[in-house]
């Protein structure tokens, strides 16, 4: 692996990318997205977002940017901007419950948004919108803090910071249903669920495990029917895997 170039994003706080027609998209915590070329691998444009941008992605040809206020002394967005790319412009400001942070793409038709609320008397939120009109549709009443797709399953997460305790669900999308309320099947246990993500070459579902968040964590990884396959350790806080 050689290093081409590195690209400044100094005070700017890179969170997290998205790719479109050659382009890389960068959400920042300073508020703004950044497009990258990423033939000539260098920042072409800046469109300010909202507060403290964080999940991004790509659906129906637009992107859609959680602002979630998470940095700016408790005063949270509740914002899913939508970009058009090639004006590099944002054309609607979609509102969603507080602190929203993590958006995926389904079908290309809709996109699914988890909102953190304010660790208090507004809880998480799972929302889901719809990408021909950035309406939001629906909120399915379910606390999930993190959330992978595979085909039409949705793998999804919580974690309660008062109790310590977890749960993992696997929602249906073409019905946005439960279908099944407890994944792992094997007794296999986590301290601290910590990021989920699903291989899509082979639908194998890894599970990060943050323990203590003061020692190395660990990477479980589960066949479709929650059996543990096999599991290693990672550094401090595993966050993110890709798959090659």
């Amino acid at each position: 692996v050689v290093s081409q170039k590195t690209i400044s994003l100094s005070g700017k706080q890179p969170r997290y990318l998205a790719f479109l027609d050659g382009k890389a998209f960068v959400s920042c915590n300073d508020g703004d997205v950044v497009r990258i070329d990423t033939a000539t691998l260098e920042v072409d444009a800046t469109v300010h977002s909202g507060t403290n941008p964080d999940g991004i992605c790509v659906c129906n040809g637009k992107l859609y940017v959680c602002n979630s206020g998470g940095l700016d002394n408790m005063k949270y967005d509740n914002t899913v901007s939508v970009i058009d790319p090639a004006s590099f412009s944002v054309t609607k400001n979609i509102t969603v419950v507080i602190n929203p942070v993590r958006v995926k793409a389904y079908n290309n038709r809709y996109v699914y948004v988890v909102s953190n609320g304010n660790y208090g008397d507004i809880p998480y939120a799972f929302q889901k919108i719809d990408c021909q009109t950035d309406e939001v549709v629906k909120n399915l009443n379910i606390e999930v803090y993190n959330f992978d797709i595979y085909q039409n399953l949705a793998y999804t997460y919580s974690y309660n910071y008062t109790t310590m305790t977890s749960w993992i669900k696997v929602l249906d999308l073409e019905t946005d249903e439960i279908v099944t309320d407890q994944f792992i099947t094997d007794a296999t246990q986590l301290q601290t669920p910590y990021n989920i993500q699903v291989n899509p070459l082979n639908g194998d579902v890894y599970i990060t495990d943050a323990g203590t968040y003061t020692a190395n964590g660990d990477v479980y990884c589960f066949d479709s029917q929650g059996k543990k396959k096999f599991s290693f350790e990672a550094g401090l806080c595993p966050a993110s895997m890709v798959f090659d």
